[in-house]
């Protein structure tokens, strides 16, 4: 691989989705998908193809080292997920460390389709989710 095709210039997007890679630690690609590749970032239109979308732009992002995939059961199915690759941490500092245990993964997937279908239904009547906590994140704040 040369230079030139691992580096990536951070749009605000990718910003906003490493850092919510951080709170959460992983995050299902489907989701990924549905949080940031919904609508088009610079004209606000519907995305025809949201996964697509993702899957080119985590394709790039894990290239240069931001985000990496990996594997996990839920229990009743295979999962993908997305979290910080090492070179996230350039970018958040310290944040960027935290990774969910692998024991835990299914739990984690599981626990990310509960907060989705809550802002779903959230959004359904009319409003939005302004915060979602996870109970990593609720441990290192008493900490």
């Amino acid at each position: 691989m040369t230079r030139e095709s691992s580096t990536v210039c951070l749009t605000k997007r990718d910003l906003e989705l490493l850092h919510e890679l951080a709170a959460f630690r992983a995050m299902p690609v489907e989701q990924v998908a549905a949080r940031f590749f919904a609508k088009n970032p610079f004209t606000g239109a519907k995305n025809g193809s949201p996964d697509a979308a993702c899957a080119r732009r985590l394709a790039s992002l894990s290239a240069a080292g931001y985000v990496m995939k990996f594997h996990g059961d839920d229990g009743q199915r295979p999962r993908v997920l997305i979290g910080l690759g090492p070179k996230a941490g350039g970018v958040l500092g310290a944040v960027a460390l935290r990774a969910v245990p692998v024991r835990k993964i299914a739990h984690h997937a599981r626990t990310m389709d509960a907060l989705l279908m809550v802002e779903e239904s959230v959004r359904a009547r009319g409003g939005r989710v302004l915060l979602s906590r996870i109970e990593q994140q609720v441990r290192s704040d008493l900490q």
